[in-house]
């Protein structure tokens, strides 16, 4: 209840029974019990009611206005005319009344249901009364008719007024949901429903502040676990090339005849591991120093087709399942023909060393969806083990005899730079399949603005 005349203790009770029967009665009259404040405390009165109710983006306002049946009223309905008495009755009830006999009825009473509720019955000379009865009537409808249009002006402002910070409140809350904490509403309401909103954009401003703290941290964390692989991966080839060294020395030490022999396959293995340390520390000196991307119109489709056009001729079957239009969102044209080359190469590799000679197959499928694209490339190849799928794309992690492991971590990260997504699927005949999602708009700002050049990006964690 938010206001009440007649009983203003009621203020902040349910009214949802009165609102019912106001829906129920379809903007007509009704009859009800209604309580109001007496002297003698609060008394259930018959009265009256006429009302109605306005509903917007799920919230209900009522507006009931009403005239208590009593004895009074028949006196100020009925003007000049003086009956002799008055009554208020049952549908099936007649009353004895002083004057004419039988009493007339002056006016049913239906409840919110449709149904007769009451009568008011007059005892009077009934020849001049039905003249002032017609024109009751007819100012009856004028005042009815102008309440009745006040009461849904008035509901409809109190509608928009609560309505407009509710779909201001739902569509940052969409915003939030997309990625955007720096969502922020304008408060112009106040009470409940403004504090409502201030503590939204509080709560957004704190999202925003543990981000940025958790990427942060999460960086730091996968500084120091890409430190400890490096130290590993270094460490593999030194003890070999130590080895080697020990034994060319104490060889050279004895004036052995072997020497010359036994010196020229050492620092070949030697040679190798040191090789094997370069590609590898150049590797991930790309991989850490990889640029944010700079996005501009591109045409997935084009890409697509490029990327399979290096691969022609060679003893895996690409196959191109391409959109008939154009498929173009924002990005960093350089950036995702690294990708695309990376998981093609990868695709024909694991095809090829399954199927060597023929039989070996790669597809590359592109297709729209709603807010963006889908990239995947798909082999027939042996497939990836679900344990190895969680750490597929963890820097480091190969499951080739001669693999960095930095290629699908650099994928990962211009994926997850661009604000797209990269997932592993079963592919063809038991192999695996890449799916690669990118948005149409390209690297949200948010993310973009917090990225740096030097930045390492997130591990992904287990799904």
């Amino acid at each position: 209840m938010l206001g009440a005349g007649h009983y203003p203790e009621s203020v902040g009770a349910d009214a949802a029974a009165l609102l019912d029967a106001t829906v129920r009665a379809r903007g007509e009259p009704f009859v009800r019990d209604v309580r109001i404040a007496t002297e003698a405390g609060p008394r259930d009165r018959r009265t009256l009611l006429q009302g109605c109710v306005a509903e917007r983006d799920g919230v209900a306002v009522g507006v009931v206005a009403g005239r208590h049946l009593d004895e009074g009223f028949g006196e100020a309905l009925l003007g000049d005319v003086q009956p002799v008495a008055f009554a208020i009755a049952g549908p099936d009830e007649t009353p004895r009344l002083p004057g004419s006999d039988p009493p007339v009825t002056v006016a049913r009473f239906l409840d919110a249901s449709g149904e007769p509720a009451l009568r008011l019955l007059a005892a009077i000379d009934d020849a001049p009364l039905r003249e002032d009865v017609g024109g009751l009537r007819q100012r009856s409808l004028y005042v009815a008719a102008g309440a009745f249009g006040v009461a849904l002006l008035l509901a409809f402002v109190m509608t928009w007024t609560l309505s407009r910070p509710l779909r201001d409140l739902e569509e940052a809350t969409r915003r939030v949901a997309g990625g955007d904490l720096e969502s922020q509403i304008r408060v112009k309401a106040r009470g409940e429903v403004g504090r409502t909103l201030q503590a939204f954009n509080a709560m957004t401003r704190e999202l925003a502040a543990t981000r940025q703290k958790l990427l942060r941290a999460e960086r730091i964390a996968a500084w120091r676990e890409v430190a400890r692989r490096i130290a590993h991966e270094i460490k593999n080839p030194l003890q070999p090339i130590q080895m080697e060294i020990e034994t060319m020395r104490k060889l050279h030490a004895r004036g052995h005849p072997s020497f010359d022999e036994e010196f020229e396959q050492s620092t070949s293995l030697i040679l190798e591991e040191v090789k094997r340390m370069n590609n590898m520390v150049s590797e991930f000196s790309r991989f850490a120093r990889l640029p944010r991307p700079k996005p501009e119109p591109l045409d997935l489709r084009e890409l697509a087709q490029h990327v399979a056009g290096l691969h022609d001729g060679g003893e895996v079957a690409l196959e191109l399942h391409l959109p008939a239009e154009p498929t173009v969102v924002r990005a960093d044209r350089e950036q995702l023909t690294q990708v695309l080359v990376n998981l093609v190469q990868n695709a024909c590799d694991a095809a090829s060393a399954r199927h060597p000679g023929h039989g070996a197959r790669v597809e590359l499928a592109l297709a729209p969806t709603a807010d963006g694209a889908e990239l995947r490339v798909a082999d027939n190849g042996m497939g990836i083990a679900p344990d190895d799928r969680l750490r597929i794309f963890e820097p480091y992690f190969t499951t080739k005899a001669k693999g960095t492991g930095l290629g699908l971590a650099i994928v990962h990260r211009i994926v997850g730079d661009h604000g797209g997504s990269i997932d592993v699927e079963d592919g063809l005949d038991g192999g695996a399949a890449f799916v690669v999602l990118l948005p149409k708009g390209g690297p949200p700002e948010a993310i973009a603005a917090s990225l740096s050049d030097s930045a390492l990006p997130l591990t992904p964690t287990a799904r």
